[in-house]
């Protein structure tokens, strides 16, 4: 790789906006190009993501670009990368993160005080699981297309509520549409929710432009809860989530993940504690997580989605 990076991306505007924030950091060391591709997500939008049944939907465009030679790197809302990447991929950086939190815009000023019976949407199995958990007295209608469309969307059809990650939101400048921001704890992340990664060629993984780049925090979050994701086989298919919290000053780490029916009843849900050392497999810490959460109760999950 030299001369310029060519930094490959989707087309919408937050993923426009993220790889620029990620080309103002490499542009420092190296000068670099934007191009832009179309993904299968971004143009099939008539139907839910988990009815696809592919965990690429996100991201097969830009690595076949890669392995192609047309762009060096791509950059990627982490948690739209699959578990499973082609060989002679890798994530070589997770550069920047913002908080993982769910948001809900409500002109009823927070879920609780939306009226049973009332609309919310999201494009999430996961959200849905979790909100009828929360509100089985609600509508959980599906939505899709980027931060933007569904924006209108909710807006035109005049639901009662409408549950989009927050960092989409305050990267784009949307943050002051939020009318209630989730704990974490109350409402799990997607895995990898807030972080944004750089995918390339593994043999570039050592380059000098990704030193300081690489936080070995945002690493440690990124890749115990991959590893979650990777042992219980999952995508936006299942109601599943891992949320994972550091703390900088004793280095130690708390994972929470959980799994469960569409319905939001009986879900499961446990928690993992540790150390963060540089070096050390985290992706073993979220595998330990995933395999706990399949004894609880997980196989019979899984069981109901893929008989």
């Amino acid at each position: 790789m030299a001369g310029v990076i060519r930094i490959g991306t989707r087309t919408s505007p937050l993923a426009l906006y993220q790889t620029e924030m990620v080309a103002r950091i490499i542009g420092q060391t190296i000068p670099v190009e934007i191009v832009k591709i179309k993904t299968k997500g971004d143009m099939i939008l008539d139907r839910p993501m988990h009815s696809i049944l592919d965990k690429g939907l996100f991201t097969k465009e830009l690595e076949k670009a890669i392995l192609d030679g047309e762009i060096d790197i791509a950059v990627h809302s982490l948690k739209d990368v699959p578990t499973a990447i082609p060989d002679g991929l890798a994530i070589l950086a997770y550069p920047l993160e913002e908080s993982p939190a769910d948001a809900l815009l409500t002109p009823h000023g927070s879920l609780d005080s939306i009226p049973s019976g009332g609309t919310v949407a999201t494009g999430s199995l996961r959200r849905k699981a979790q909100l009828l958990h929360l509100r089985p007295d609600l509508e959980i209608i599906d939505i899709r297309g980027n931060v933007q469309t569904r924006l209108e969307k909710y807006k035109k059809n005049q639901y009662d509520g409408l549950v989009l990650a927050y960092a989409g939101l305050k990267r784009l400048g949307l943050d002051s549409e939020v009318a209630q921001i989730f704990p974490e704890e109350m409402m799990i992340p997607a895995v990898g929710q807030g972080i944004i990664a750089v995918e390339g060629r593994r043999e570039d993984a050592g380059l000098p432009v990704w030193i300081n780049n690489n936080p070995l925090l945002t690493r440690a979050k990124a890749e115990i809860s991959r590893g979650f994701l990777a042992a219980i086989e999952g995508g936006c298919s299942i109601p599943a989530g891992c949320h994972v919290r550091t703390e900088p000053s004793s280095m130690e780490f708390t994972a929470i993940a959980f799994m469960s029916p569409v319905d939001g009843k009986n879900p499961v849900k446990e928690s993992l504690s540790g150390k963060i050392a540089d070096g050390e497999n985290f992706s073993a810490y979220g595998k330990e997580l995933g395999e706990t959460i399949l004894r609880g109760g997980g196989y019979q999950i899984l069981r109901e989605w893929r008989p």
